[in-house]
């Protein structure tokens, strides 16, 4: 314990407490007169791609959603219903299938227009096997959808189960142009959205610009340039030195030292360990181990921002499934360590490395966060080895085929459509691409009836399915609820959501 202790208080009293006055990133885009409507903001990370099928991933969801693809429907978060985007109604034909009516007058980046063949298209790419789709692997995983042009501006949408909530997960399907192609993946495809994509230039920035042509109100903003710096410290810098408008997952630490431009709001992250299904894991005594061995309340407020909150299931207390029954695993590391010498003795390979896998950049103080819970989990017991990696890599290294070798994972979940279908299928569900590789049948047969059902039964349902997955299966060490930061110039006025963490509105900036 001492070594947690130590990293605990170093880690307050030290690095995560430096204030950095930063002039190295050239003149001040704003001493420019010419360029008063640019907005200019600062990211963590360089997107992988831009390809619209991994809209859902908030390293490319922060540039593309709501900028340059829309989707056909959207979920309004005050409400939590769904309203027209792409899509202007749409009603229920029979048991298995939605009639959308689409909104007309709608041309794409490209000059083609937006009709039922793109929406068909559209669908089909993101539905498509042979291709990497966030979006398919997400909200739909091994199902099917059978999409009929009716007529120039209205499609069928038809199930292969009944799903009385297939609006809600057509919100996630983003429209493109038919010059994005079917079969393999690309750096960048273009939409209907209000900016259009310019320039990437490697290493350095993505530039969009106002859509002249774009159906809807015009945005602020003449032009948005995204740029990226790892430190949180870098990132607020830039907003106080005027080279940047808008910095986002800024740490609790870099807020607190600059109220004055800091804002808040509750991400929709929850963050867990999730492990594949690996000794010594598949031992239900190590699995319970790992979670009497985090000091969740010794992380919050420390190295974590003091507003997280502690989670009983994989989504907020908002989505329908939240199970509020389920406890608080509490920390008892001498429990812990019993737990591990109790497997030791009846042969269980403890000693086995386990290697700890963290994403670069995944949140602020992500860094420290990762070896603290590494000191935590070797002091009861374990062989763990931290390795941290960056987004696509480790995406990568959580679908199939996966190895014999045992890995553990910090993973971050975030669910805005509001039902926990958008949770348990990929996550939970043997046939899910983020199962690692677990396997239950009564767990498959819950979500399967869950997915199927509507109102209290639906609700029901998930509930029992969180109990099976948490308090029977011990499938995963829940952490927290997220909170998060961003630092907002002088320039914009910008209020965030929990929508923030994966996306950013650029026609919610507005110009003072």
């Amino acid at each position: 314990m001492d070594a947690i202790k130590t990293w605990l208080r170093r880690f307050v009293n030290g690095a995560a407490l430096v204030v950095v006055s930063f002039a190295v990133f050239g003149v001040s885009a704003f001493q420019s007169s010419a360029q008063e409507s640019q907005v200019t903001i600062a990211l963590v990370v360089e997107p992988e791609n831009l390809d619209p099928c991994d809209a859902p991933s908030d390293r490319v969801g922060k540039v593309l959603l709501g900028n340059i693809v829309e989707r056909l429907l959207d979920r309004d978060l005050s409400t939590g219903q769904l309203k027209p985007e792409l899509a202007t109604s749409w009603e229920l034909v029979d048991d298995r299938t939605w009639r959308f009516h689409l909104r007309e007058g709608v041309e794409f980046h490209d000059g083609t227009p937006f009709n039922a063949e793109a929406a068909k298209y559209s669908i089909d790419r993101s539905m498509n096997e042979n291709i990497a789709c966030q979006i398919r692997e997400k909200f739909f995983s091994d199902r099917s959808l059978e999409v009929t042009v009716v007529d120039d501006m209205t499609i069928d949408v038809a199930t292969d189960i009944d799903d009385p909530i297939l609006p809600l997960l057509l919100s996630a399907h983003v429209m493109h142009p038919l010059s994005v192609p079917l079969d393999e993946n690309v750096r960048a495809g273009g939409g209907t959205g209000p900016y259009r994509f310019v320039d990437w230039r490697a290493g350095r920035e993505i530039v969009l610009e106002r859509n002249p042509d774009y159906w809807g109100d015009a945005p602020d903003a003449d032009r948005v340039v995204f740029v990226w710096r790892p430190e949180s410290t870098v990132r607020t810098a830039m907003v106080v030195n005027g080279e940047a408008d808008l910095a986002t997952d800024i740490s609790f630490q870099d807020a607190q030292s600059h109220q004055e431009i800091s804002a808040s709001f509750p991400n929709a992250e929850t963050t867990r360990i999730v492990y594949y299904a690996r000794p010594p894991m598949t031992d239900p005594r190590v699995r319970a181990a790992i979670n009497y061995a985090i000091d969740r309340e010794g992380l919050r407020g420390t190295i974590l921002a003091p507003g997280v909150e502690f989670a009983k299931a994989l989504v907020r207390p908002s989505v329908n499934g939240h199970n509020p029954n389920l406890a608080i695993w509490p920390y008892k590391p001498d429990v812990a360590r019993a737990l591990i010498a109790d497997a030791a003795a009846d042969g269980v390979a403890v000693d086995r490395e386990i290697e700890f896998i963290g994403r670069q950049g995944h949140f602020p103080n992500v860094d420290e966060f990762m070896e603290a819970v590494t000191a935590m989990l070797n002091d009861a017991g374990l062989n763990v080895r931290l390795r941290m990696v960056e987004g696509p890599q480790r995406s990568q290294m959580m679908r199939p085929p996966y190895p014999e070798e045992p890995r553990l994972f910090v993973d971050q979940h975030d669910n805005t459509l509001g039902d926990a279908v958008a949770t348990l299928f990929h996550k939970g569900h043997s046939k899910g691409r983020s199962s690692l590789g677990n396997d239950d049948p009564y767990l498959d047969f819950l979500i399967d009836y869950a997915t199927q059902q509507t109102g209290t039964e639906r609700t029901w349902a998930w509930q029992r399915a969180f109990e099976r997955l948490n308090l029977a299966l011990v499938r995963e060490a829940l952490l927290y609820h997220m909170v998060g930061f961003v630092a907002i110039g002088p320039r914009i006025d910008f209020v965030p959501t929990e929508r923030t963490r994966s996306e950013i509105r650029l026609a919610d900036i507005k110009l003072k």
